[in-house]
């Protein structure tokens, strides 16, 4: 009864925020301070959609708010599901009972994704995120195109995560493919006031392919020797996207290897460190 008090008060709130088209409303109805419900996140955003108005002030300010909210709400759900996978170990013997309420609870996690909620279980612990996309869409009309153009590639990255345990995540072809888009978006919003959010996403693909990362190394431990899946794909980036500023940068670095014939030097280092601050 609490809850349907709580969700027509929400409804009630948000009624009248769409007909005064009333800023502040909304981000009182997006307050962390008190009680949060994952039912309160679909009422808000549809009423978000259904206002006009909004300066962009505003709408950066609700975009926070609405994240703010529905990671509260992912918190919350976190510790309930840490309580209930609790109880199923301490409780439970059956191999085959344990499993099924496990992949019960796997489930019901799955189905936050309708509240923009992405949570699993890693190393014992409930993790959760918040998709990008979902908090943009209800804001989407007053976005300008670099706007959708990123919330649109942190969704790639959201969706498929390119790293996971300290290793690459995704195939070597993803990151070049990934490195090719941040390219072109770059070039396309030279001047636009996100272009540092792009740039620093280029840096970051481009780092897996000439830096990589602690369990994803692109040079052989022992023998120091670029590693030949990663030099095939930095050959086909180049070959692919001649142009770019990635495959550039990639041309001078193989330029450099192919004097120690691909082997790992002082050079080399020198020239990704210098790279990966521009």
């Amino acid at each position: 009864m609490k809850k349907l008090i709580t969700f027509f008060f929400v409804v009630a709130i948000c009624v009248s925020c769409t007909e005064k088209n009333d800023y502040k409303t909304i981000k009182s109805a997006l307050s962390t301070d008190g009680a949060v419900s994952l039912e309160q996140i679909e009422v808000v955003r549809q009423t978000i959609i259904e206002t006009k108005g909004l300066t962009s002030e505003q709408v950066s300010d609700l975009q926070m708010a609405l994240s703010d909210y529905i990671l509260a709400c992912a918190e919350q759900e976190a510790a309930k599901f840490e309580t209930a996978f609790q109880q199923v170990y301490s409780h439970w013997s059956d191999a085959s009972e344990m499993s099924w309420k496990i992949d019960s609870l796997d489930n019901a996690m799955e189905q936050l994704h309708r509240y923009g909620i992405q949570m699993y279980r890693s190393e014992g612990n409930i993790e959760s995120s918040v998709s990008p996309l979902f908090v943009a869409e209800p804001f989407w009309f007053y976005l300008t195109k670099a706007e959708q153009e990123l919330v649109m590639m942190q969704q790639v990255e959201f969706d498929r995560p390119s790293l996971e345990d300290e290793g690459l995540a995704i195939s070597y072809q993803e990151v070049s493919d990934r490195l090719a888009k941040y390219d072109a978006l770059c070039v396309e919003f030279a001047t636009d006031s996100n272009y540092s959010a792009f740039e620093s996403m280029r840096l970051f693909y481009l780092s897996l392919l000439i830096f990589g990362v602690d369990n994803s190394q692109v040079f052989d431990w022992d023998t120091e020797v670029l590693n030949p899946e990663v030099k095939a794909t930095i050959f086909n980036h180049i070959a692919e996207h001649p142009y770019t500023r990635s495959s550039n940068e990639l041309k001078q670095f193989i330029d450099i290897l192919k004097k120690s014939k691909y082997k790992k030097t002082e050079q080399s280092d020198i020239f990704v460190t210098g790279t990966l601050k521009n």
